[in-house]
């Protein structure tokens, strides 16, 4: 079954001001180095810094549903993968 994957953008406090899911097949996904070409519209965005993240969503739960090896979770489960400044 694929797996949704979202991308967000949060302002502080993560505060998620843009958001984008997209369906990947995430069952054809083995151990390794994966690229994804996505973007997230950002045109409405103020001037500032906003932190990207990355979750695997549960489809029952519509909410991050994998616990991945990696270090800065944040509070919505989610993963802060950059920041990027506008």
């Amino acid at each position: 079954m694929p797996g949704l994957l979202k991308f967000s953008c949060a302002a502080a406090i993560n505060t998620v001001v843009a958001k984008k899911t997209t369906t990947v097949d995430l069952t054809t996904w083995k151990t390794g180095a994966y690229t994804l070409t996505d973007s997230i519209p950002v045109s409405g965005l103020n001037t500032g810094t906003y932190d990207i993240a990355i979750a695997i969503i549960d489809p029952e739960t519509n909410k991050p549903g994998v616990d991945v090896a990696n270090t800065n979770r944040l509070t919505d489960g989610s993963f802060k993968l950059s920041s990027v400044t506008k």
